[in-house]
């Protein structure tokens, strides 16, 4: 990663003028999951330290519209882009990375800003994702109320503010930026059966007002889904395909 490193963007992100906190959407295609555990473990203490933190680990349980966009689906908060620099750019670090980059097999992420944040984020077991392209303000706003009746509130939006593309040449492991900049989050109640067709019925009039968007349900993982198993086993945890609500045979997803 280190003699792939372009100083001119580098400097460019670091000065750049983004007010915080930022959050980093962490959209994964899992590799050697068994390894990407370890590299979740090794980089918490440089996280904590420059005062980092998760908001939402989760995986995805069903795309209902749209290409699948990633196995893992993680929300990590940073105080600013300077502080997550400060992290990634120390002998330390570089270390650690070969885990992750053979923990992944693609990978998208983004510096974003939070227009809303919810305090039931983070307790939410179930989130149904929109993931928007080509969204303003008020095309936000109209998918919010197009979807929380059918998927309950919106506990977070963000829009991305800066790519991580300071690397040359990109390399399918390293951070591409996200596809669909624009995220919505809406948390379903519990012990509900989701409207799965709804939701596939509703995708075509959300994108009446933006370029495109994918809907998927992601489901919450515990901590210890990140850490390093000692039973031995490859990857228990990586990601099953996702259903689909029109695949014949899937199974209705239930929020726990």
């Amino acid at each position: 990663m280190l003699h792939r490193i372009r100083p001119r963007p580098l400097l460019d992100l670091a000065r750049r003028d983004l007010p915080g906190p930022l959050d980093v959407i962490n959209l994964i295609h899992t590799g050697r999951w068994s390894h990407y555990r370890w590299y979740a473990l090794l980089v918490t203490p440089p996280l904590l330290a420059v005062g980092g933190r998760p908001l939402w680990m989760g995986r995805t349980e069903t795309v209902v519209h749209g290409e699948r966009q990633a196995d893992k689906f993680l929300v990590v908060r940073y105080p600013s882009q300077r502080r997550f620099l400060a992290m990634t750019l120390n002998p330390y670090y570089l270390a650690i990375n070969l885990l992750r980059e053979s923990g992944v097999r693609r990978f998208e992420a983004s510096f974003t800003h939070a227009m809303h944040t919810a305090p039931q984020l983070r307790s939410a077991r179930t989130l149904v994702a929109v993931h928007l392209r080509g969204a303003d303000d008020d095309a936000i706003d109209a998918v919010r109320a197009l979807t929380e009746p059918i998927a309950g509130p919106c506990v977070y939006a963000t829009r991305a503010v800066a790519s991580l593309g300071f690397l040359e040449p990109p390399a399918p492991t390293d951070p591409h930026p996200l596809s669909f900049p624009q995220i919505a989050l809406f948390a379903p109640p519990r012990d509900a059966a989701l409207p799965l067709q709804a939701l596939a019925e509703l995708a075509p009039r959300l994108e009446e007002h933006v370029d495109a968007c994918v809907v998927q349900v992601y489901r919450q993982e515990p901590a210890s889904v990140y850490r390093p198993s000692l039973r031995g086993g490859e990857d228990e945890h990586a990601a099953a395909p996702a259903a689909r609500p029109d695949v014949p045979g899937a199974d209705p997803v239930t929020v726990p």
